[in-house]
């Protein structure tokens, strides 16, 4: 999985924000990147996701000793509050507006901005962001400027189809206008590619070797 092999490139210590958890694997990959003095926050809204996520990362913590792992019941979006989500308890969950009500159970999740996570968590510092949330990802980083501007951290997300248009230009787009350097990479076997994103050196890129290698 192409995501996976580029979150493994995160760095022991880094703070690492996995969002839209799914079962796990992508939050268990960063905490063994960052090892035990890094953390990961993991937000996964669907409540089957929910209970594999719980599963899998209490199992990885007994087998690996890595208790790094923060999981919330909540979804990232581009405001704070109630948000109806379309519960189907696979990688295909997502927020009712996105795929309208014919799929899944509609049920009312949490949501919070990546500002709020910020706060919520008193952090310091996010070096790396990887998010999957099923169609929300322009809107979540329309409105996280500020976030983006302060951390500066390597990304990469999935792109979807959103009304019938992937939102992979309008993402490349925002990022480039935050400071960012963005490249496609196609997924084998996959229809949607993932963005990886680092920040332009000009933009204030602090971490010595950047990018991905």
């Amino acid at each position: 999985m192409p995501a996976v092999r580029l979150i493994r490139r995160a760095r022991h210590g880094d703070v690492a924000l996995d969002l839209g958890g799914y079962c796990g694997l992508t939050a268990i990959a960063f905490s063994k990147a960052v090892g035990a003095r890094g953390r990961v926050i993991a937000l996964e809204p669907d409540p089957q996701n929910l209970k594999a996520c719980q599963t899998n990362i209490a199992e990885h913590q007994r087998v690996n000793g890595l208790a790094n792992i923060t999981l919330r019941s909540s979804a990232v979006g581009d405001i704070n509050g109630l948000l109806p989500f379309s519960s189907e308890g696979s990688m295909g969950s997502a927020a009712a507006v996105i795929v309208g009500g014919g799929r899944g159970s509609v049920i009312h999740v949490e949501a919070v901005t990546l500002d709020q996570l910020v706060l919520d968590y008193q952090l310091e510092r996010v070096a790396f962001v990887k998010m999957d949330i099923e169609g929300m990802e322009l809107g979540v980083l329309q409105r996280a400027e500020a976030f983006l501007r302060r951390f500066r951290p390597r990304l990469v997300i999935e792109p979807h189809y959103v009304a019938g248009v992937l939102t992979t230009d309008g993402i490349v787009s925002c990022l480039t206008g935050c400071g960012y350097a963005c490249e496609v990479i196609e997924q084998y076997g996959v229809a949607l590619p993932l963005i990886t994103a680092v920040p332009n050196a000009a933009s204030g890129e602090s971490r010595a070797s950047g990018g991905y290698q």
